[in-house]
């Protein structure tokens, strides 16, 4: 089954998931990342994170680095 969302949404899914990969893989900071991804307001961002996640951006950092490391695929 093929879901329609529009084209706003399927942007922020996409920035959403950038800022998880860049949470996880750097140490760059909140504002930095929200800046990186396209938003103009750390707030925005951090709630739009918040929303879709159900944890701030800090809170899933801090939850990603407390996770064994994975091993990467070759």
């Amino acid at each position: 089954m093929i879901r329609q969302i529009s084209p706003g949404k399927w942007i922020q899914t996409k920035r959403i998931d950038m800022s998880k990969a860049l949470l996880e893989e750097t140490k760059l900071s909140i504002s930095e990342i929200c800046y990186q991804i396209g938003f103009d307001d750390p707030s925005s961002f951090s709630r739009l994170f918040s929303k879709t996640t159900g944890m701030g951006p800090m809170e899933f950092r801090r939850q990603i680095q407390h996770l064994p490391v994975r091993k990467k695929l070759k």
